[in-house]
């Protein structure tokens, strides 16, 4: 009898264990229907939280717009196998997967990195040798090499060692500022961000033109470009017109026209590597030959606002020298998921992929904003598109440039006023609901704490009102909305009314499987 009653308990524990690893199944039609849920960024980037991105959105305060998730598991791929990336001092003391002696290594290391400039006399004689090389002259193991190169300084093993101490310096200096973190991720996706200075802007008066297309230009008998002409075939005039490099008519061809990036998008049902809560994951494949490019990996789910509950997006990234990313991204994809063709496998851990899309753009991120204006029109500014970098820091930076080329003196994105502290003119004349001034008081101090997600998980940063009065009545920050990747924008005037017309790079949808070149 007990006998009978034991072997009873053991079935109702293995049906428990199986109802709990069962796995459900998406149809097309659940997918589609939820459309809505799902945020899809074509060129996703992250934060460094001590980064270009991340000041200044303080500096500006339009962080105040946007809500921030940390990005809170870093995995390489190792031996076959997922791995946790050791990075801060309590990772490194807390891993199991490296040695005592290794902790040692790495930690010294670390603090050798974070004040290099002090020390030039240990890296003297490695400045222009590759990084590897330095790394097994500090005697590091192939498993801490592995984990440096690929993960913390994220550059090759042929990098200059110099240059890779400074991108591993800029790594470290992030851990710490938001948590044990060196990364933050904009919920809803990084199309939140265009829309956060978009407010902005529309807060100064700019004006936004949504679902019109600029199809042609207007020059002068001087080379000079004096408007444009839209979809609806009106006149737009303008002094300044800035575009993405995919919208001139020459494309640079023959400079740097071997440089592509690799997209793939996957829809799946399971995260990569299975924790106790939903992670944001950024995940680094490092490539089989050292001359070769690693594949990034982000994965985003349900408390980031990416996709419905039950699902993850999974955005790969890599650079390449020819425009086939199926070709290119199919074996990371293959090592992560389960084959896109075969069934659902309940006996398999890896996720199922249940929506894909491959396609590749032109990478003309390290061109000069001098070399991309060749041949275009006076008052025609041209930018290098997204590139494949991991960060905000060449946007940021090409960003300053044009806009010291257009308002030349000007402070870039200054800090804006809160409405409550803005202080108005007695009304003048026959017009007592006009004020011609207006000014605001400083009186408060940067400020910037977690919130609560609203899916309740996780940790989630937001940037609060740096100029907080003591009479602030509750949070009048406006609610992210999703973000939209398709858009085009906007004309905005400036003080000595320059007038400059954004257009932002046109989304292509593809279908599913389908090849964009």
């Amino acid at each position: 009898m007990q006998q009978v009653q034991e072997d009873e308990d053991q079935q109702l524990e293995e049906n428990e264990a199986a109802e709990a690893v069962r796995r459900k199944v998406w149809t097309w039609k659940e997918l589609f229907d939820q459309w809505r849920r799902f945020n899809i960024d074509l060129a996703p980037k992250l934060m460094f939280c001590r980064g270009a991105m991340v000041d200044l959105l303080v500096q500006s305060r339009i962080s105040r717009y946007a809500e921030f998730k940390a990005v809170s598991r870093l995995l390489t791929v190792l031996g076959g196998k997922l791995e946790y990336v050791p990075c801060s001092r309590s990772d490194v003391f807390s891993s199991r997967y490296v040695s005592m002696l290794e902790k040692r290594m790495l930690m010294k290391l670390i603090e050798f990195v974070l004040h290099y400039q002090d020390r030039a006399d240990d890296y003297e004689g490695y400045k222009d040798k590759p990084f590897s090389e330095f790394l097994q002259k500090r005697k590091l193991t192939s498993t801490l090499q592995h984990f440096v190169i690929h993960s913390i300084a994220m550059v090759s093993a042929n990098t200059p060692t110099e240059e890779a101490l400074q991108a591993m310096q800029y790594f470290l200096k992030s851990l710490g500022r938001y948590g044990n973190t060196a990364f933050l991720w904009t919920l809803y996706g990084s199309g939140e961000l265009p829309q956060c200075f978009c407010r902005m802007s529309a807060v100064f008066g700019g004006i936004y033109m949504l679902r019109t297309t600029a199809d042609y230009l207007i020059v002068d008998d001087t080379n000079v470009c004096r408007g444009m002409i839209d979809s609806e075939g009106r006149r737009l005039t303008c002094k300044n017109v800035i575009m993405d490099h995919s919208y001139t008519t020459t494309h640079h061809e023959g400079i740097h026209s071997d440089r592509f990036v690799s997209r793939a998008v996957l829809i799946t049902d399971k995260t990569v590597r299975e924790s106790e809560n939903e992670e944001v994951t950024f995940l680094t494949i490092p490539p089989p030959k050292p001359a070769e490019e690693p594949v990034r990996v982000l994965e985003i789910g349900h408390t980031a606002c990416a996709s419905p509950k039950g699902t993850y997006v999974v955005h790969l990234t890599r650079k390449s020298s020819s425009p086939d990313a199926k070709t290119d991204l199919m074996p990371a994809v293959e090592l992560l998921c389960q084959s896109l063709e075969a069934e659902l496998d309940y006996s398999c851990e890896k996720p199922k992929v249940l929506w894909s899309m491959f396609f590749s753009y032109q990478d003309k991120s390290d061109m000069s904003l001098e070399d991309l204006r060749a041949g275009q029109p006076g008052g025609v500014h041209v930018t290098g598109g997204p590139g494949c970098s991991v960060g905000y820091e060449h946007a940021v930076k090409q960003a300053k440039q044009i806009f010291e080329q257009i308002c030349p003196g000007e402070e870039f994105l200054p800090p804006a006023p809160n409405p409550e502290d803005i202080i108005y003119d007695e009304p003048s004349g026959d017009n007592p609901g006009h004020s011609n001034k207006a000014g605001f008081e400083d009186n408060c101090s940067d400020e910037l704490k977690p919130e609560e997600s609203r899916s309740g998980n996780g940790h989630q940063f937001s940037e609060q009102e740096v100029h907080k009065c003591e009479d602030e009545g509750g949070d009048d920050s406006p609610t992210p909305e999703a973000a939209e990747n398709v858009g085009k924008e906007s004309s905005t005037k400036d003080e000595n009314q320059t007038e400059t017309v954004l257009v932002e790079s046109i989304s292509k949808e593809c279908p599913q499987g389908g090849q964009e070149e």
